[in-house]
């Protein structure tokens, strides 16, 4: 029995009983009138009938499985803009020498049912339009069902679009509760995204990302990256243009860097490790470790507030040196030429006759400074 029948036949019965009780009033006949046993047995008959109905919707769901899918395919001119406004859509992005643009997408169940799926070719470029019905407005669905379905995650209930494109386009992307993939892309890349991982991989051109409650992770990228998240992870790796990241309420994580950066972080760690250029880092509630692959190209600022600094040099680095702690000591392992005297929570020195400000400060929490590989 499918899940529709299953409600169907629940409502039939529930009809037929109040008809019942309708005729057995007309009649006049006097019924015996317990109100605490009818309580119970309608809260029973409630009860019964709910776990019956989500149990009965749900075998029909996967026994009624039978996936639908459609492609389409759509001249593009390179370097034009393939945009895509989505809602519940995991989404791969796959570049390529073809000319044109393949679209193949796929959901468990009628797609024309439970999306809002358009194709716009328009100027050279395509918009692509695949929203996901709210519960409201889903048609032949269980009410309940499709109202939990819309405010949860569950797996499964995802349209997947998979979409070749040519090495030379500029993807715009806005989705919700759908993870989006991004990868051999020549041209810039914008993302915003909520819920759901972003990943870019093996981007030319600059890539800018805005997530919340979940990751964000860009490897390979040639061009600066601009990336902001709440309540999710930060972690790009062989950036090689710079770049400004803000996130809150998590880690951000930068492996093989080059070029000027700036971190601004709450409630969350930096760390940085094959740095070659230039840093600003601001935290409130975290720790800040830095590791310098080469002479820093300018200034360089890190300061927490309740947090710990550790920052690790090789030993042919210039700088001028500056480290101060209100509340806590400071740590340094390596040769400094002092200047003036070393307190207990400031020093100031040169490393290797000088060099561009390397500025280190937090409130509550301690500054190490030590040499690279040890």
């Amino acid at each position: 029995m499918t899940a529709t029948r299953a409600v169907r036949s629940l409502e039939n019965t529930s009809l037929d009983l109040r008809a019942r009780v309708l005729s057995v009033r007309k009649s006049c006949i006097p019924l015996p009138f317990n109100p605490e046993k009818t309580m119970k047995n309608l809260s029973r008959t409630f009860i019964l009938t709910f776990i019956f109905t989500i149990a009965v919707s749900f075998l029909g769901a996967s026994s009624a499985f039978c996936g639908k899918s459609l492609r389409r395919s759509f001249a593009f001119e390179p370097g034009k803009s393939l945009t895509i406004k989505a809602s519940r859509c995991d989404i791969q992005i796959e570049g390529s020498n073809r000319d044109g643009i393949e679209v193949y997408a796929e959901f468990e169940e009628d797609i024309e049912k439970n999306y809002k799926l358009e194709f716009e070719p328009e100027a050279g470029g395509l918009t692509i339009i695949a929203r996901a019905l709210e519960w409201q407005d889903s048609k032949d669905r269980n009410p309940l069902l499709a109202w939990l379905s819309w405010n949860t995650n569950w797996p499964g209930e995802n349209l997947n679009l998979k979409i070749s494109v040519p090495y030379q386009v500029c993807p715009q992307i806005e989705n919700s509760r759908g993870r989006i993939e991004i990868n051999s892309i020549q041209g810039d890349v914008s993302v915003d995204n909520s819920r759901a991982d972003i990943l870019c991989s093996n981007i030319d051109g600059p890539v800018s990302a805005h997530n919340s409650r979940a990751a964000v992770e860009l490897t390979r990228v040639k061009g600066r990256v601009e990336v902001s998240n709440s309540r999710g992870l930060i972690r790009l790796v062989g950036v090689s243009a710079g770049g400004y990241l803000e996130n809150s309420k998590g880690d951000i994580e930068i492996e093989s860097a080059t070029g000027e950066f700036e971190f601004d972080n709450t409630r969350g760690n930096i760390q940085v490790s094959g740095l070659n250029g230039a840093v600003t880092a601001q935290n409130s509630r975290g720790d800040i470790v830095l590791l310098f692959a080469g002479q820093p190209t300018g200034n360089c600022d890190i300061s927490t507030e309740r947090g710990n600094i550790e920052v690790r040099i090789p030993p042919d680095i210039r700088a001028d040196l500056s480290a101060s702690s209100h509340r806590g000591k400071i740590c340094c392992d390596i040769p400094l030429q002092l200047v003036g005297e070393m307190g207990g929570d400031e020093i100031e020195g040169t490393l290797a006759g000088g060099g561009p400000k390397l500025t280190l400060s937090c409130s509550r929490g301690e500054i190490r400074i030590t040499q690279a590989g040890l």
